[in-house]
């Protein structure tokens, strides 16, 4: 991970091969336009489980390996935090997948960690928020083999980020993670109040169109 370089009020947390311009293509374009006006809609992962189109994945939040021993060994966990992602993609990702799967307004992420920060200020008023924002890449490894790490254990980041090769790898997303509390008693008084963890949530954040704009 990159050190904080800028605002220091804010960690800027994210991968070293983070592109510097990312893309997100919208289904209609009052949408695109809506998210570049600062309107950011994300999703729960685990609702991406059951969703209804393309973003559709069973397995969605659930860490699966098999470690390459002369017995292998299967690995499957789960984080207890919630996460919300916004779903964005390499600019050199095959922009007819993108349209087919997504729609056809691209906007363009001109400074992805700018929004970073900008999506973090907002998370961090919410009631549900925990800990930092982040920028991850997926990794498209769910199921593979691969070698062994200290303790058999995954990265913890793969409770967010791993997903199948197949047919996932060639959009080479990158995501925009919020973590959610996994207090309980702080949960269960949100859900009184009508806080609930909702399948969309949309943060409001300022007027974005000086860092995406739309293709």
């Amino acid at each position: 991970m990159q050190p904080a370089s800028r605002d220091t009020s804010i960690r800027d947390v994210f991968f070293e091969d983070t592109p510097s311009i990312l893309v997100r293509a919208f289904e209609r374009e009052e949408y695109a336009r809506g998210f570049i006006g600062g309107a950011v809609r994300l999703g729960l992962l685990a609702g991406y489980r059951a969703a209804e189109d393309s973003r559709r994945d069973e397995t969605e939040g659930v860490v699966r390996v098999v470690w390459r021993l002369q017995n292998p060994v299967y690995c499957e966990r789960s984080s207890m935090n919630n996460f919300y992602i916004l779903s964005t993609s390499h600019p050199e990702a095959d922009r007819r997948v993108l349209t087919e799967r997504f729609g056809s307004y691209i906007v363009r992420i001109n400074d992805p960690m700018e929004l970073l920060k900008r999506v973090q200020v907002a998370w961090r008023a919410h009631p549900l928020a925990s800990g930092y924002c982040v920028i991850a890449p997926v990794v498209y490894d769910k199921d593979a083999l691969l070698n062994e790490t200290p303790g058999l254990l995954p990265p913890s980041s793969y409770s967010y980020s791993q997903k199948p090769r197949s047919p996932f790898a060639v959009e080479r997303e990158f995501r925009y993670v919020l973590t959610c509390t996994a207090d309980v008693l702080k949960l269960r008084a949100l859900a009184g109040e009508g806080l609930a963890l909702d399948n969309h949530l949309t943060l409001p954040l300022p007027d974005c169109s000086d860092i995406c704009s739309l293709t």
